[in-house]
């Protein structure tokens, strides 16, 4: 009988009609749909981004990542394992899991997204999408979060911290109206100090060019390595540069 088996398990993948023929009232077709699959028991988190931030590693110091958090209506019994984090960039055909956005803990409801100089743009803009997806305890998928974007805008350029006047000055080469800010601290102090923030509207030919210097209550400078942070925004996109200096 494997032919007749064949067909069976061919069928059982649609809805199966059947002919019906009732003793008294000649025949009907009757079709009874296959139950749908189960989808995922866990709906879908609220997904959000934060933006650019600064996060310190234990090993090799400060670095740009892009924050992100999430929320979810669950019951306090509801079987949440964990949650994984994943990424598409715009020149990217699927969306893919990354480094440490695998299994997050359930009780960790934020992820930061470490960057490098590849992930902002030499010139224009680019984007990236994120979703995150909930595993029950049983390491089944639940329903997909809406997608988040963000776009990243080149990165500063010509940063220099003078420790004479005690003031760094940056350019970006961003058209058009360009918001900036910075951020300097010494290496045990991460609360520092933050320039306001400035805006500039270029020349055609010019780079937009910024300049903040320290107040007088942190001159002169403590010995050892002093971080800076540009921040640039242009419109929606942004970016971020950390920097560092040895002062002797």
């Amino acid at each position: 009988m494997p032919h007749t088996r064949s067909v069976y398990q061919r069928i059982r993948k649609y809805p199966i009609c059947t002919v019906v023929l009732p003793v008294l009232f000649g025949f009907f077709i009757g079709c009874f749909p296959v139950a749908p699959p189960v989808t995922g028991s866990l709906e879908a988190p609220n997904l959000s981004c934060q933006g650019l931030v600064v996060i310190q590693d234990d090993i090799d110091g400060y670095h740009e990542a892009l924050s992100l958090s999430w929320t979810t209506d669950y019951d306090d019994d509801a079987p949440v394992g964990s949650f994984s984090l994943l990424r598409k960039y715009s020149n990217d055909s699927v969306y893919e899991l990354f480094q440490g956005s695998r299994n997050i803990p359930a009780d960790t409801m934020h992820f930061y997204d470490r960057l490098t100089g590849y992930s902002f743009p030499e010139s224009g803009y680019d984007s990236v999408y994120y979703r995150v997806v909930p595993l029950d305890t049983s390491g089944r998928a639940g329903d997909t979060s809406q997608v988040v974007s963000f776009v990243f805008a080149p990165q500063a350029v010509s940063q220099t911290l003078n420790l004479l006047t005690t003031c760094l000055s940056w350019e970006s080469w961003i058209r058009g109206g360009v918001l900036s800010r910075c951020e300097i601290w010494y290496e045990t102090d991460r609360d520092g100090w933050t320039s306001p923030q400035m805006e500039e509207f270029p020349h055609t030919d010019e780079p937009a060019r910024f300049i903040a210097c320290l107040p007088d209550s942190l001159t002169p400078l403590a010995r050892g390595k002093w971080y800076y942070a540009c921040f640039i925004k242009a419109n929606v996109a942004q970016s971020l540069l950390i920097g560092s200096i040895n002062v002797e």
